[in-house]
């Protein structure tokens, strides 16, 4: 579709950053945005990060082997919370209860589905990841002062809601 409007001379902005393809389950392939966007003129790069800290901008460089780190200018630029990391075999652990976590919340999504309170068309599984990420994102913002607990589970409950029909 990007392809054809291109070729009718539509002008087109790219924003992207693959690094961040949490949307597999809806069918993201950032490999077809990387072809497409090769097709396309240098464009600038854009490394200011809105959402993090100074301190998580530089370990994701380190991790991701990057040259050129994003700078954080949000309202958490200012912030120097400390990361840490968790040793291999908790993080073993924890993956194991979030995998469990996410699939008894795809089967609560199912049960919901199955009496008409969240769309038949809704995935499941896929709805459950983005719930579950959500609410532990808005979890660390809250547990490191940056955004009040009530304002945290307001939008955990927005969300829910939008998956009502």
């Amino acid at each position: 579709m990007l392809g054809l409007l291109r070729e009718y001379g539509v002008d087109l902005v790219m924003v992207a950053d693959l690094n961040q393809s949490i949307y597999a389950f809806r069918q993201a392939v950032p490999k077809k945005v990387l072809s497409f966007a090769a097709t396309l003129p240098q464009g600038e790069r854009l490394d200011g990060n809105f959402r993090s800290t100074p301190a998580i901008c530089r370990i994701t460089a380190s991790v991701r082997g990057l040259t050129q780190l994003d700078h954080a200018l949000g309202p958490h630029r200012e912030l120097t919370v400390p990361i840490r990391l968790l040793p291999y075999d908790k993080a073993v652990r924890l993956r194991v209860l979030y995998a469990g976590f996410h699939r008894h919340m795809a089967d609560l999504i199912r049960k919901d589905q199955q009496v008409g309170r969240i769309p038949s068309d809704a995935d499941p599984e896929g709805t459950a990841l983005a719930l579950v990420a959500l609410a532990e994102g808005l979890a660390a913002y809250v547990l490191t002062g940056v955004i009040p607990a009530i304002h945290a589970r307001e939008q955990v409950l927005e969300a829910i809601t939008a998956l009502n029909p």
